[in-house]
């Protein structure tokens, strides 16, 4: 796996599904937190296991009850 994939300076909305282990997402935020940052992406986040253990975002919006969250950066 490509654990050093950096993101074009541009805005985004990224869908993820659990997408993967915490330490590789959490990678993927870091790799990327600036371009993010700077552009106020927005994480869409399904089946989000490890939303509380996830750093680097600003505000998060969270649906307890289907595990969904928005995560702007």
């Amino acid at each position: 796996m490509h654990l050093k994939k950096k993101l074009d300076s541009k805005p985004y909305i990224l869908f993820m599904f659990n997408p993967f282990g915490i330490k590789t997402l959490q990678k993927f935020i870091n790799n990327n937190l600036n371009t993010l940052k700077k552009h106020n992406s927005v994480i869409l986040y399904a089946n989000d296991l490890w939303i509380n253990d996830l750093k680097g975002y600003e505000i998060i919006d969270r649906n307890d009850n289907f595990n969904l969250s928005v995560i702007y950066f």
